[in-house]
């Protein structure tokens, strides 16, 4: 297999860098003249065992891995399979050829596929993994009134505290706040729950909802630990 089949674009190169500039638009001519473009929707009997191919498939996160041994890809990634290392023709390079390694076999239809919608294969995956780790705001309605507490400790001149207490009673959360320079002991009893969860209190407010002990006041994170305490 010659690096021209591989690389239409590879003599360009090389007579750029050791040729003249005619020499290279006329070497660029006869190549695309000479190449089969490959058309979008034709398809190419593939031997599979052709030890110069490579197959790339997305796994279950959403990357993509490549691997020249096909039986490494998991039943669930095996359709589309991108190829790697196909001689014939020219391929646009905004598409890629993909293939169903589902069947099995030796043999396989290859045909080309459009490089975005390649990429989405991987890119959709990966979004819904990041759907799924983001919390789900805990609506009111989810949280019966009053049965959900929280322990708010900051003081008057907070801003981000009066937010947290804003945010909670808008879930239904009784809020009970706490002045750590005004209310004896709430200093001390707020720095005995952040050493219990093995947090440095460098800021407040310093919440406890349900349990959890959180530093400093966000919308996200109150709502994973609203979540966490309606499962309990």
């Amino acid at each position: 297999m010659s690096i021209k089949s591989l690389f239409p674009q590879a003599t360009l190169i090389l007579v750029a860098l050791g040729g003249s500039v005619s020499a290279c638009r006329s070497e660029s001519s006869e190549a695309t003249k000479d190449a089969a473009p490959i058309a979008p929707k034709s398809t190419l009997d593939v031997d599979l065992n052709d030890p110069n191919l490579a197959f790339v498939w997305v796994d279950k996160e959403g990357n993509f891995q490549t691997t020249t041994d096909r039986n490494e890809i998991p039943d669930g990634s095996k359709d589309p399979v991108r190829i790697l290392g196909l001689s014939e023709g020219n391929i646009d390079p905004s598409r890629v050829i993909v293939t169903n390694l589902a069947a099995g076999g030796d043999k396989a239809k290859a045909r080309t596929m459009s490089r975005d919608e390649w990429e989405s294969q991987g890119k959709a995956l990966r979004q819904a993994r990041v759907d799924a780790a983001r919390p789900r705001p805990v609506q009111r309605e989810e949280v019966q009134e009053g049965a959900l507490s929280a322990i708010i400790y900051g003081a008057s001149w907070c801003k981000p505290c009066h937010m947290a207490e804003e945010y909670l009673k808008m879930k239904g959360v009784r809020v009970t706040m706490k002045d750590i320079e005004e209310e004896p002991g709430a200093n001390a009893e707020m720095r005995q729950k952040l050493s219990s969860a093995g947090l440095s209190g460098a800021s407040i407010p310093v919440l406890d909802v349900g349990g959890t002990i959180l530093v400093g006041f966000s919308t996200s994170a109150v709502d994973r630990a609203l979540e966490r305490a309606l499962k309990k």
